[in-house]
C-alpha cells in the first residue's frame, strides 16, 4: 500500500521555510528528531506504537524531506536547536520527552543540554557529534569497577544507565 508523503502532515512557517509537520496522539508529548539524508517518515512505525499514549511531533529538518534548504544556508547544530525552539513555540509546546537519531541525536542532547526546562527526557540512538558542553548527571556517578570493558553496559544498566 503506497501513501502520499503529505498524508497526515500539515505545514507551517519558521525562519522563512514552509516546515512539514506530523502531530498525531494524546498525552504527553515526545518531540522525534530525524538523522541525515532522512526525514520524519523514518519514524512511522515508532510513532505508530507510541501516538496511543503520547503526542508524537515530527517534522522534517530544514534542508530534509519536504522542508527545503534555509534561506540563509546556515546548518550549524547551533541554528538547528534555535529553529527547534522556535518550532516548539509556535506549537505552543511548553516541555516535551526528545527523541534523536543521528544528526537528530546531535540536535536533541544540544536542544536538552541548552532549554533544560524544556526537556523532559533525552533518547539518542547513534548521535552524532559530543558535547563541548559538560553533561549533567542527575544521579550518583557509576562505581567504578574491575569488570573488563566488554561488561561496561552490563555494569552501567545495573546503576541506572542505560
Amino acid at each position: 500500500m503506497s501513501h502520499s508523503l503529505e498524508e497526515g502532515s500539515s505545514f507551517t512557517s519558521v525562519d522563512g521555510m514552509r516546515v512539514r509537520v506530523v502531530r498525531e496522539g494524546h498525552g504527553p508529548p515526545v518531540l522525534m528528531l530525524h538523522g541525515s539524508g532522512s526525514s520524519l517518515d523514518s519514524f512511522d512505525q515508532i510513532a505508530a506504537r507510541l501516538r496511543s499514549s503520547h503526542e508524537v511531533i515530527r517534522f522534517d529538518l530544514p534542508g530534509f524531506g519536504l522542508t527545503g534548504p534555509r534561506p540563509d544556508r546556515d546548518y550549524r547544530i547551533e541554528s538547528y536547536t534555535a529553529f527547534v525552539v522556535r518550532l516548539l513555540d509556535q506549537l505552543s509546546v511548553e516541555s516535551c520527552a526528545v527523541a534523536g537519531h543521528s544528526l537528530g541525536g546531535n540536535i536533541a542532547w544540544n536542544f536538552a543540554l541548552d532549554r533544560p526546562a524544556r526537556a523532559r527526557r533525552l533518547v539518542l540512538m547513534n548521535a552524532t557529534g559530543y558535547p563541548g558542553k559538560s553533561l549533567p548527571l542527575r544521579d550518583a556517578p557509576c562505581p567504578q569497577s574491575t569488570d573488563p570493558p566488554a561488561a561496561a553496559p552490563r555494569r552501567l544498566a545495573r546503576h541506572g544507565r542505560p
